[in-house]
């Protein structure tokens, strides 16, 4: 598909029909993973849970929603603005900062460093 389209539906549709691809579409994407599974760390969506050799590391949900987002953007280098409008939503009033502290007590939890910092940019996650 041109536009970077993955699928189309044509009018008129039933809803159901919409759903039923939307599901696809992210289950293909790998987004509606029970398990996502990163070196030694195991995510768990659901539940808000992350596993270091079968161990619960203990993220408030705000490092977890970052993790995950970096785990999900694997090897892509997310900015400070990307981090917090994913996760704090366009209308919070707080700076780059936030992300840096976060960010700070994430790597200081994880038993590697896999949060690359990108000097003046952001953030990337690399398997090590």
């Amino acid at each position: 598909f041109d536009a970077e389209a993955d699928d189309y539906v044509t009018k008129p549709f039933k809803m159901q029909i919409l759903l039923k691809r939307v599901e696809a579409l992210l289950r293909r994407s790998g987004a509606l993973a029970k398990e996502i599974r990163v070196g030694r760390l195991t995510l768990l969506p659901e539940d808000f849970t992350v596993l270091c050799d079968g161990t619960e590391l203990p993220l408030t949900r705000k490092e977890f929603e970052i993790l995950l987002l970096l785990v999900q953007n694997k090897g892509r280098t997310l900015t400070h603005e990307i981090i917090l409008s994913r996760i704090w939503g366009y209308d919070f009033e707080g700076d780059g900062s936030t992300v840096h502290t976060h960010i700070k007590n994430l790597r200081a939890k994880l038993p590697e460093n896999i949060i690359k910092t990108i000097r003046g940019v952001g953030y990337r996650l690399e398997e090590s």
